[in-house]
């Protein structure tokens, strides 16, 4: 989702590879642009095995409930400061998340990796 809205519901979302170069594999990502803010509504979706983030936030706000995060290497990361600016993340929790990695189970936080958001993907032809 890049600067702009979305429900994002009732969806599963697996393997989320990395790119040649090794870079991005989020499940889900989330980025507002300057002047151009971003937002999800991510409910009862379960989101395993990204390669780099589970959900991840780019100066955008989440509405986050109902929904698990197996296996990933990061569950949730919020960024602040990427692409020369500086936009606050916000995540509203509606509870009833889960994260882990089969029976090793934790509480969900989010957490700041000085990650880079994704390129968006290109029209084709």
């Amino acid at each position: 989702v890049i600067a702009s809205g979305a429900t994002i519901q009732a969806t599963a979302v697996r393997d989320t590879a990395a790119n040649a170069d090794g870079r991005f594999g989020d499940g889900i990502a989330v980025t507002s642009l300057p002047s151009f803010p971003a937002s999800a509504h991510v409910a009862a979706n379960r989101i395993e095995r990204s390669a780099r983030a589970g959900l991840s936030l780019f100066g955008a706000h989440v509405t986050l409930g109902s929904s698990a995060f197996e296996c990933n290497a990061i569950d949730l990361d919020g960024e602040t400061d990427y692409l020369d600016v500086s936009i606050p993340y916000s995540v509203e929790d509606l509870s009833g998340n889960a994260c882990g990695c089969e029976a090793e189970q934790r509480e969900c936080g989010i957490v700041s990796s000085g990650l880079e958001p994704p390129p968006p993907i290109e029209a084709s032809p």
